[in-house]
């Protein structure tokens, strides 16, 4: 449904690097420009989403950062999009409030 071409994304690209804080040091000047793309990208691609959309992608951008920064780690991400496929081994203690497959996720966390 949504298209961006990659002369697009090279215009961002190309705009980030020219609007990022410009530093002698590489390390700061990669940093500068990695945040001035992220800023960039999001509110750029933001204007083109649907209002329902903007949390979603607000939420994938926010954990493909911090995945590659490790600040998730995989199985807590894999945890989060797939669930769990063990059973628990602490009986229910409220089987009318705590759902079976909600107790299992409470469980493994």
């Amino acid at each position: 449904m949504y298209q961006f071409s990659l002369s697009y994304f090279k215009k961002l690209f190309s705009n980030a690097i020219e609007s990022a804080a410009a530093n002698n040091d590489q390390a700061v000047r990669i940093e500068n420009i990695l945040d001035s793309l992220t800023k960039l990208m999001f509110t750029d691609i933001c204007r083109g989403l649907f209002e329902s959309h903007k949390k979603i992608y607000s939420f994938l951008m926010c954990t493909a950062i911090r995945r590659e920064n490790s600040s998730i780690s995989f199985s807590e991400w894999n945890y989060l999009v797939r669930g769990t496929t063990r059973t628990a081994t602490t009986p229910n203690p409220d089987p009318a409030f705590f759902l079976p497959a909600g107790w299992d996720f409470l469980c493994f966390v």
